[in-house]
């Protein structure tokens, strides 16, 4: 969709490389950082189109969430959902730590207690 639009010396080029030398299926790592990419090259190019004379609306997706409606979305909607994922990954390893953390002393006093009971 924007590749056509773009000459192959405008900076756009390269976030695009970017967005296409990025796998995405490896994991969601790896998906949110396509995502970023994504979101700079979205954010360059609606900065170029309203740039032009007449400005250009900028770049529209038209998309279904899970339950089939067709959400308004722009470059600053996707960078938000990108951005509150993102957070939510950092949530989700936190508490993963946390319960690791937990159960550390839980575990040496099974094996206390274990030991204690072969006595």
């Amino acid at each position: 969709m924007i590749k056509p639009l773009i000459t192959e010396d405008d900076v756009l080029h390269d976030l695009l490389d970017q967005v296409f030398t990025s796998d995405a299926a490896d994991s969601e790592s790896a998906l949110l950082r396509r995502a970023r990419h994504v979101v700079e090259l979205r954010l360059a190019f609606d900065e170029l189109q309203t740039t032009q004379v007449p400005p250009k609306p900028g770049l529209r997706l038209n998309c279904k969430n899970a339950d089939g409606v067709v959400p308004e979305e722009n470059a600053s909607t996707f960078a938000a959902l990108v951005a509150n994922r993102l957070a939510g990954q950092k949530n989700e390893a936190t508490a993963i730590h946390n319960v690791s953390e937990a159960k550390t002393p839980l575990r040496t006093l099974e094996r206390k207690v274990d030991r204690d009971d072969k006595r």
